[in-house]
């Protein structure tokens, strides 16, 4: 069990709650070692927030040098011997997990239970405990399609696993860390040189140039020795000979000097340029693929985490691009250049210099796989940050109102904190392994010293010829451990560069296919046939829709919260696709035309109308970025929103901030209605585009939207009721079925019906607040 013992006696400090030992508050220590014992030392103790109830509560999983054990409530469960186990491994039910341990007997132990919030750190455990007991890929692999199986159909909302494996993932976009190579990750990133392949040739031959200057001053400083200051074979040479090829070689010297440094500041340049075009392309090529991806991809991840891979990870690539490529290329030639110049003036030398060589190869494939674990919790931890700083700028409102600044402060803290521990933990493993490379180097400098300084007491090697060898052997030492040290930076960029092509590799769940048409004149004839649709599998929000929509005709949608209205619309506008059945408009299956052509042709106003920061003029504009003036200023007197433009103070170039922030909410709801009504789409959806609005201002909004809906096939989402007298039909939906279908005279006469109920509802909430007033 020493291996087990050495992996967790430092664990990943990152991976927030595990804890070594000896960052447990004293007293809490003390209690843990008491229920350890004292033949048996506590090495990781692991926080779960579940107890064995299923109620909350804070209970342990402890791993000792022997045994692990839970402790709960002060309490000690059963004990499992290190010795006996074989595996473990992780099951996810709906809104839980369980670590479950393995015995070589063939029993299987469930230790401890743990929320989603702690998943990862139990994930993280059950892997290190894996790696120690030497369990092979295959083993795990088949271990965690045997879980897989047996863990229920059903996955937690939040939890995914790799669609090649199954291995567990904490998020939609996160990469597996089975199924990725790193070496196939960073050739797929060097194909991206190809564009500016004139750059990379440009720089790897000014990196050859500056590499054979590099090794020029080694065999100067052995001219120097034995032809100018102690000349070999030549004792009767004059003073002022010697002067003289001392002159020469230190003008020649000089020259070789200029020549690294000429090459050096163009190498620089243009890797640098590289670097930046590359990087560029990478961001460029990311942003197209997010603008492709469907809504269920924004459904599924936080934004903060996305701006984290086109910003931050892709940054970290950068750096790696324009330094260490460079370092990579430049040291590589250097090593091999001078290995074969030390084999050739010496082979034995040469061989005695590069014994430490396998060491260190062996050191930096350990450290190099610890290093990409460390970096992969960095980048998951940062993207978490991330997340929660948008998350709360964006709701600072409500933080302020609520006073919960502290409590943020305290949250971002936290979170701080875990990035920095995970950061440190790869300062802790540098610690480790750059002192020992440094050391089996030195031990190899000292080798060579002493064999060739016999060889030159012997008279069989010249003192200028081990000066020289020993000058080429540091600059060969020097390239290697610069190369073992890009371990780091190599690691870091990988992951980075993984979580970016993870989600350029991310399919569109909505696509189109090879043969979708552009649509040319359309009458906005809708007809939705037998539509079922699902978020989660399992759970139907629409079941078996079947209605028609005639072309002009507008259909007002009702029903409660959650009945399917707004997944209905968000179907026509193909955000989704049916589950089960087909739309049609104008006798095209939806799924056969081209998404950008649909979408030109669909007007939406929504109740939480988004304005990007900018000029009105520019919003009103968004879907139409090519109209004059005129027609901007004609759809918001339309929309009854150019008088209140006219009074701002720089008119329709008020900035109107992030957002649309400047502007009231009756304002910003105009401004939506002008947008549509420039764009002159043939089907209009309207979601609740006056429930946040003051009385006074929904007649206004109502007036300027009968004018937006006159001829266009129009869908209309609405609460208040009495926006949707006008409609040619109104639909009433409930549990994501159509229950009930007429006109509001029809519907309003029912018996018993759902829409006549509504009414009275809201007649008898108007009439109680016309009394107290």
């Amino acid at each position: 069990m020493g291996k087990l013992l050495g992996a967790l006696k430092d664990p990943e400090p990152s991976l927030s709650p595990i804890y070594c030992v000896d960052e447990l508050p004293p007293k809490e220590r003390e209690e843990l070692e008491r229920l350890a014992g004292p033949a048996d030392r506590m090495r990781t103790v692991v926080d779960s927030d579940l107890l064995s109830s299923g109620q909350y509560g804070r209970c342990r999983l402890i791993v000792c040098d022997r045994t692990l054990f839970v402790e709960e409530n002060g309490e000690r469960g059963e004990r499992i011997p290190l010795a006996d186990v074989s595996s473990t491994c992780c099951r996810d039910f709906v809104g839980n997990g369980l670590l479950e341990v393995r015995t070589r007997d063939g029993r299987r132990h469930e230790v401890i239970r743990y929320s989603k919030t702690t998943s990862e750190s139990f994930q993280e455990i059950s892997e290190q405990i894996n790696r120690t007991l030497s369990l092979s890929d295959e083993e795990v692999s088949a271990q965690e399609e045997e879980v897989a199986k047996t863990s229920g159909p059903k996955e937690a909302k939040g939890t995914y696993r790799c669609p090649n494996c199954g291995y567990p993932l904490g998020y939609a976009t996160d990469a597996c860390p089975k199924c990725t190579s790193k070496r196939l990750i960073m050739l797929r990133l060097m194909r991206l040189t190809r564009a500016h392949m004139h750059l990379a040739i440009i720089g790897i031959v000014l990196a050859i140039v500056f590499t054979l200057a590099s090794l020029g001053p080694g065999y100067l400083v052995k001219q120097l020795i034995d032809k100018a200051l102690k000349p070999v074979g030549e004792p009767n040479l004059s003073v002022a000979a010697r002067g003289w090829r001392l002159f020469v070689i230190g003008w020649i010297l000089l020259g070789l000097l200029g020549v690294r440094m000429i090459t050096a500041h163009f190498r620089i340049k243009i890797m640098g340029t590289l670097g930046v075009r590359i990087v560029a392309d990478l961001r460029r090529k990311l942003y197209r693929t997010l603008q492709r991806l469907s809504l269920s991809y924004y459904d599924r991840e936080h934004t903060g985490r996305i701006m984290s891979r086109v910003l931050s990870d892709t940054a970290s690539v950068q750096r790696f691009v324009t330094g260490g490529l460079q370092q990579l290329v430049v040291h590589s030639l250097k090593v091999v250049g001078i290995a074969v110049v030390l084999f050739v003036m010496n082979w034995r030398l040469a061989a005695l210099a590069l014994l430490p060589i396998p060491v260190v190869v062996v050191l930096g494939k350990k450290f190099s796989r610890r290093f990409r674990l460390i970096f992969r919790s960095v980048r998951r931890k940062f993207a978490t940050l991330s997340a929660s700083l948008s998350e709360t700028i964006s709701g600072m409102r409500v933080v302020k109102s609520f006073a919960q600044e502290d409590r943020e402060i305290g949250f971002f803290e936290s979170k701080l904190g875990e990035v920095n521990d995970a950061r440190l933990a790869a300062v802790r493993a540098k610690a480790k392994f750059s002192p020992a490379v440094t050391f089996m180097m030195g031990v190899g400098t000292i080798a060579v010293w002493y064999v060739g300084g016999g060889q030159v007491l012997g008279e069989a090697l010249t003192l200028g010829t081990l000066i020289l060898f020993i000058s080429y052997m540091q600059q060969f030492y020097n390239p290697v451990q610069q190369l073992i040290n890009l371990t780091e930076a190599f690691q870091e960029s990988a992951t980075a560069a993984e979580r970016v092509f993870n989600i350029m590799d991310m399919p569109s769940e909505v696509a189109d296919h090879d043969n979708a048409c552009q649509l040319e004149q359309v009458r906005g004839c809708l007809e939705l046939e037998h539509v079922s649709f699902s978020y989660d599998e399992g759970n139907p929000v629409l079941k078996d829709i079947t209605l028609t929509i005639r072309s002009g005709e507008m259909i007002g949608l009702v029903g409660q919260t959650g009945s399917g209205k707004s997944t209905l619309v968000s179907l026509i506008c193909r955000f989704y696709d049916a589950t089960k059945g087909r739309i049609v408009l104008d006798g095209t299956d939806l799924r056969d035309i081209q998404t950008r052509s649909l979408r030109q042709n669909i007007g939406m106003v929504l109740q939480d109308s988004f304005l990007f920061a900018g000029t009105i003029k520019e919003n009103i504009a968004y879907g139409r970025p090519e109209a004059t003036e005129a027609e901007i200023i004609r759809a918001a007197k339309a929309a009854n929103a150019h008088d209140f433009i006219m009074n701002l103070p720089d008119g329709y170039d008020s900035e109107v901030g992030e957002r649309g922030v400047m502007l009231s909410g009756g304002e910003k709801q105009r401004v939506s209605i002008a947008r549509a009504i420039l764009k002159d789409p043939a089907i209009l959806i309207l979601d609740e585009a006056t429930s946040a609005v003051d009385t006074a201002t929904e007649a206004s909004i109502q007036e300027a939207m009968d004018r937006l809906v006159c001829g266009r096939t129009t869908i209309a989402i609405a609460h208040r009721l009495s926006t949707l007298r006008n409609s040619d039909r109104l639909l009433v939906m409930d549990n994501g079925e159509i229950i009930e279908e007429g006109t509001h005279e029809e519907l309003v006469h029912k018996p018993d019906g759902v829409y006549a109920e509504l009414c009275r509802i809201q007649a008898s909430f108007a009439s109680d607040v016309l009394a107290v007033i």
